[in-house]
Parts: C-alpha cells; sequence; structure tokens
C-alpha cells in the first residue's frame, strides 16, 4: 500500500472512532455557505477549466467557524513546482481560518487567478450532491 493510502486510510480511521467522543460530525461541519476552489496547474491559470480539479472545500458555518476541507491526495494532481506554494497557503489558511474566519471567506470566494481558482459557491452543500460527496472523502485542513 503506497504511503500516502495508508495514512490516509489511518487518519479517516482516527477520525472516525474520536468523532463519537466530541468532534463535530460531518453533518454539522457541511451546514453552511460553500466555496469550492479548483486546482489549474501551472502556466494554465487564465483558461477556463471545464472540468477542474476540486482540491479545497470552505465552509463558513453560522458561528462564525470556518471549515477548511482538502483533497487529501492533492499532492498527487499538483505539479511539482505548485507544491510548495500550495503549502505555503495551507498553512497561512489554518493560521488565518482560526484569527479571522469570515475575512479568510470572503477572500477564497472571490479568488479568480492563480493556482486556485473559484469552482463553485452557494449557500448550501447538502444541496450539491457532487461537491457532497467530495466533501465527505475530504480531511479538514
Amino acid at each position: 500500500m503506497p504511503y500516502a493510502a495508508f495514512w490516509k486510510r489511518r487518519l479517516i480511521f482516527s477520525v472516525h472512532r474520536i468523532g463519537m467522543k466530541g468532534l463535530p460530525q460531518k453533518r454539522e461541519i457541511f451546514q453552511g455557505l460553500f466555496c469550492a476552489l479548483e486546482y489549474r496547474p501551472g502556466g494554465q491559470y487564465d483558461l477556463v477549466s471545464p472540468k477542474g480539479q476540486i482540491i479545497l472545500i470552505a465552509i463558513e458555518a453560522p458561528k462564525p467557524d470556518l471549515h477548511i476541507l482538502i483533497d487529501l491526495n492533492w499532492e498527487e494532481f499538483v505539479l511539482p513546482e505548485d507544491r510548495s506554494y500550495l503549502s505555503a497557503l495551507w498553512k497561512d489558511f489554518r493560521e488565518r481560518a482560526r484569527t479571522d474566519p469570515s475575512g479568510l471567506f470572503g477572500q477564497l470566494k472571490s479568488l479568480s487567478v492563480g493556482p486556485l481558482v473559484v469552482h463553485e459557491t452557494g449557500p448550501s452543500i447538502e444541496n450539491n450532491p457532487r461537491l457532497w460527496k467530495l466533501a465527505s472523502e475530504f480531511g479538514e485542513l
């Protein structure tokens, strides 16, 4: 079993076990405004991508609380030249989700250039079965 697949399975198993003891359940996390971002490979930032790879889904809960879910296999499809940039963004997003969740969500839903661009936004991810399924497979950042 590949190293990344092992840790993904381990993470999912751990979240399910711990989730029963007080972590927010997925259904709770999925309630609120959402923004799905797609990855566009280096050099193709300005191209319209009919089938962009969804890499991140942000959900702004009413508290205000911001849940950022990412594809745990993102390094498998992100070009090597974009990986360090995205890794730095993930670190920044984690910090800003704690300090300014509303500001970060506002910025995410307006991204239109660069390797991360808005794929779709809406009032509730529950109304979008495709994104709901993806979000349930992603891990929290």
